[in-house]
This record gives C-alpha cells, structure tokens and sequence, in this order.
C-alpha cells in the first residue's frame, strides 16, 4: 500500500499530474 502526503501550497491544478504519476492507494492532500 502506498500512502502519499502532499502540501501542495497552491497551484493543485498544475501539480496533481506529479501525485497521479506515483499511482498512490491513499493521497492527502493539504
């Protein structure tokens, strides 16, 4: 299981190409 968390400070649109690339079971985003 793979568990991710990101603070993100902005900019979710540009940058939730990264997080998808991981392929994470469980993603929080702050």
């Amino acid at each position: 299981m793979r568990i991710i968390s990101w603070n993100c400070q902005g900019g979710y649109r540009n940058k939730i190409d990264k997080v998808l690339e991981l392929s994470s079971d469980i993603a929080v985003i702050q």
